[in-house]
């Protein structure tokens, strides 16, 4: 006579999907020539974040009111490491993990960056994180797309 333990369990998925609320919006990218500070022998990736303004979901602070688009450039280096970091922020997109909609400072819905970091000026002029290509971005980077399941 069987056991429960004979019976036919079944099989438990070794990841689970995560997906955020991010709003609808596109990713698109391109190779340019020129070098990123940090980076002299590599070209760079240019990244393009697209949200038109839109009416907000169940998912969001005040489902069915109105929010605030936004577009954004971002930089990777064009070498392995920056690849690998597209890749990863690519998959984060299309599970709606980059972005979301947040009340803003001004008291309005906006789609606003979640903290997946990004590197938003192609210089290093000024002190702003997202200026700077310091020692460690990239890991930084693909670090906190690990900590959301995406490899």
């Amino acid at each position: 006579m069987g056991s429960a333990h004979d019976k036919e369990m079944p099989a438990v998925p070794d990841k689970v999907l995560m997906v955020g609320n991010q709003p609808e919006g596109y990713m698109t990218w391109i190779y340019h020539p020129k070098s990123l500070p940090g980076y002299p022998h590599s070209e760079r990736i240019e990244i393009f974040f697209e949200f038109e303004d839109g009416i907000q979901m169940e998912k969001h602070p005040h489902p069915g009111k109105q929010y605030l688009g936004y577009n954004t450039k971002a930089y990777l280096p064009n070498n392995t490491d920056g690849k690998n970091a597209l890749k990863m922020m690519k998959t984060a997109f299309d599970q709606r993990l980059m972005f979301t909609v947040t009340t803003n400072g001004s008291g309005e819905d906006a789609v606003t960056l979640c903290d997946v970091p990004l590197k938003t000026r192609d210089d290093t002029t000024g002190s702003s994180r997202s200026s700077c290509y310091q020692h460690g971005f990239l890991q930084e980077v693909k670090a906190v797309l690990r900590a959301k399941g995406i490899e």
